[in-house]
Formats: structure tokens, C-alpha cells, sequence
């Protein structure tokens, strides 16, 4: 993950040189407009990026739909909502989430990410879930909500009984194992840069 602004891009090798086949990218709103031309160049270097739009509830929704504008010309592997603080209802992660999925090249996935400082995360996150979508849908959680200040939401029984089941029941420790050994493989050289 990269703080935009903090990484000058020379110090990122290509992807074939690399480990990762991904990156996420981390901005909040005064940094829209730059962080586009940064995804670009990575994704020439070969990564599949995710762009994370840090601290969602400070756009309104005319800036989201200028970052769609801005989105949709670089087509992102993945954009995700983020609830940095904890601070959304199920109407706002709603509205945020329709207005992406609406507006957003239908070939670019969602993530939601959201903490837990008002005890929300976890009824947010099934609300997303439940929505109907025709693009590619992704969920962050932890075991036992663990995460950075209040927690994330908590992988629970219940994200089982939702359509995310199949991707849980690939995701074991001996899976993610397996998948970075084989990612280890392809890579023939590793430049410390």
C-alpha cells in the first residue's frame, strides 16, 4: 500500500521484477486529481491497482462524480470505498456505493473497507453485500473486527450465507501460502531499489 505523495515512483521496479502483482494506492480528497496520473504510471510498470479513496464521508457527491470522470479514463483493477472513521449509516454507505457502482466502467471492481468507531461496520458491510450488482464485488474484514483504532468489520458465520461464499472458502492459510509461493516462482529477479 502507498500513501500517495509519499513514494516517488522510481523507487518502484516493475511488476515482473516484483513480488506483488498489486498495489494499492491511498488518497483523500485534496489529492484526487494527482493520484490519477500516479495509478497511470504504475499500472504501465504492470500493477493491477487499487485506488483507495481515504475518508469517503468528506466528498460530496459532485466530487465523487469528478473522481468517476477522472476513474473511469485510467480504469483501475479496483476502487474502494473507505470509511476511515467509522462514521457512515447504512443510507450514506448506500449512497456512496450506488453512485460508484452506477457510474464507474462496469469492468472496474468495488471494494468496501470500513472501521468500527460507531459500532456500524458490521451492519454496513451487509447492506453492501446485499445489494445487486453486476461488477465484481469485494469485502475487507478481520477476524474479531482486529484493526487499526476501533477495529474493521468482523469476518463473521453470516458472510457465508452471503454470495461471498465461495471466495471464503478458498481463502485458508494454506491457500494464501501456496498462491505467494507460486507469485515467489514467476519472478526471476528481485531488485532491491
Amino acid at each position: 500500500m502507498i500513501d500517495y505523495g509519499t513514494c516517488c515512483l522510481d523507487n518502484i521496479s516493475d511488476c515482473d521484477e516484483s513480488v506483488l502483482d498489486g498495489i494499492r494506492v491511498i488518497f483523500k480528497k485534496p489529492k484526487m486529481h494527482g493520484v490519477i496520473n500516479y495509478a497511470e504510471e504504475l499500472m504501465k510498470k504492470g500493477y493491477k491497482i487499487t485506488l483507495q479513496l481515504v475518508s469517503i464521508t468528506s466528498y460530496s457527491n459532485r466530487d465523487i462524480l469528478d473522481l468517476v470522470d477522472l476513474v473511469n479514463k485510467i480504469k483501475p483493477y479496483i476502487v474502494s470505498i473507505v470509511d476511515t472513521y467509522g462514521l457512515m449509516h447504512n443510507e450514506e454507505s448506500l449512497c456512496y456505493f450506488d453512485l460508484l457502482d452506477h457510474n464507474f466502467d462496469k469492468d472496474i471492481l468495488l471494494r468496501y473497507h470500513t472501521h468500527n468507531n460507531f459500532q456500524l461496520a458490521y451492519a454496513n458491510t451487509i447492506e453492501i453485500i446485499k445489494q445487486k450488482t453486476n461488477r465484481g464485488l469485494l469485502i475487507d474484514g478481520t477476524v474479531y473486527g482486529k484493526g487499526k483504532a476501533a477495529g474493521n468489520a468482523e469476518w463473521t458465520e453470516d458472510y457465508n450465507k452471503s454470495r461471498l461464499h465461495s471466495f471464503l472458502d478458498y481463502l485458508t492459510p494454506e491457500n494464501f501460502r501456496l498462491t505467494f509461493e507460486k507469485r515467489l516462482k514467476e519472478v526471476n529477479t528481485l531488485k532491491v531499489t
